[in-house]
């Protein structure tokens, strides 16, 4: 019992995890294709604040909106979950946008989140 109990704890750790990486990517690459959320919204379909929601990580993304998510920010859908080593792949066609936008690709998600958040705070300097 005590063993379901801890793999079920393992599981919803490593959901939490790959959620979290999405709604952090889903920023991320959002910023570096230069779009707002309310284009992205209107490219998924849903409102300003749902779409918000998804980047927070407040609300979950469904399969179906990640994919149009994904070509519509032109990264494979790895993009999103992958390890950072997956992403790499990603960050050469970003290059082109910002050489150092395109290494932030490369740190873990939490770095990822801390930089962002102090791009997001400086720019309202």
């Amino acid at each position: 019992m005590d063993n379901r109990k801890l793999k079920h704890t393992e599981v919803q750790q490593k959901i939490h995890l790959l959620e979290g990486r999405i709604s952090t990517r889903l920023r991320l690459f959002r910023k570096l294709r230069g779009y707002s959320q309310t284009q992205m919204a209107e490219v998924l379909g849903c409102t300003f604040q749902q779409y918000q929601k998804y980047e927070l990580g407040q609300n979950r993304i469904s399969p179906a909106r990640l994919i149009v998510a994904s070509e519509a920010l032109q990264v494979s859908l790895m993009a999103f979950v992958g390890e950072e080593e997956a992403i790499a792949e990603t960050a050469p066609p970003l290059a082109h946008y910002d050489p150092l936008l395109a290494k932030l690709l490369l740190l873990p998600a939490k770095k990822q989140e801390l930089v962002l958040t102090v791009l997001d705070k400086v720019q309202k300097i």
